[in-house]
């Protein structure tokens, strides 16, 4: 891993490899990433589209930490330019340990945060940036089905339906090769935006399916997709 030791928020302005750009701003990873690295940057360009004025206010280097395996990653940022990387570098001002597996879920216990008192400003920023806003479930769907439909194996349409109020919602044709997705609205948007694994989702019986367990598969693998920035939405 390249570290750039110092105070915080010092950082290597050489150019990064695998460079995506939101807006004027530079979100990037290592040329290697891990699944939780792309995770977080697919994050940040989330919270980047919806408040930019955050990211590029944010200058310091933060990790985020599994609390239950190694799992870590370090992000550097630089007014608007931000960089993603495995592990956690030694100049990290900001730590959050939390609970991967129960990340979004009703009643997950709160991180850990080091450094919050020495550096609250950016320890409020980065608790943002990393948790952007979901979007009605309704334009979740819309958006997912805008960037995924095309991909194989995807049903020929999406029937979804809001379980609380009872309110459905369908994308592309499911009349030929369709799919049903029943759940909340919450479960329903992080589905859809891929920060929720559809099958695990439906496994653990958090949203309902009703069609072939390959159209479910494809539906996860496209989410996951989302989720790791694979596919732009």
């Amino acid at each position: 891993m390249r570290r750039c030791h110092g105070a915080v928020g010092s950082v290597d302005l050489r150019p990064w490899p695998d460079s995506r750009f939101a807006g004027a701003m530079a979100i990037t990873t290592e040329a290697d990433p891990t699944p939780m690295v792309l995770g977080i940057a697919a994050a940040l360009r989330r919270s980047e589209s919806h408040k930019p004025s955050l990211i590029a206010g944010m200058k310091g280097v933060a990790a985020v930490c599994s609390e239950h395996d190694p799992q870590a990653v370090t992000i550097r940022f630089s007014r608007g330019d931000v960089h993603v990387e495995h592990g956690r570098a030694d100049d990290v001002g900001v730590a959050i340990t939390m609970d991967l597996a129960k990340d979004g879920l009703p009643g997950a216990p709160k991180p850990n945060v080091e450094g919050a008192l020495t550096h609250l400003r950016f320890a409020l920023s980065l608790a943002k940036a990393l948790d952007p806003p979901l979007p009605d479930w309704r334009s979740a769907a819309d958006s997912y089905w805008a960037a995924c439909s095309t991909r194989p194996h995807m049903p020929s349409g999406m029937v979804v339906v809001e379980t609380d109020s009872g309110d459905r919602h369908v994308v592309g044709d499911p009349t030929t090769a369709g799919y049903e997705v029943h759940g909340p609205a919450d479960r329903l948007a992080r589905v859809f935006v891929g920060t929720a694994v559809a099958l695990e989702e439906l496994l653990k019986g958090r949203i309902q399916g009703r069609g072939p367990l390959a159209l479910a598969v494809a539906i996860t693998d496209a989410g996951l997709a989302l989720g790791l920035g694979e596919v732009e939405p």
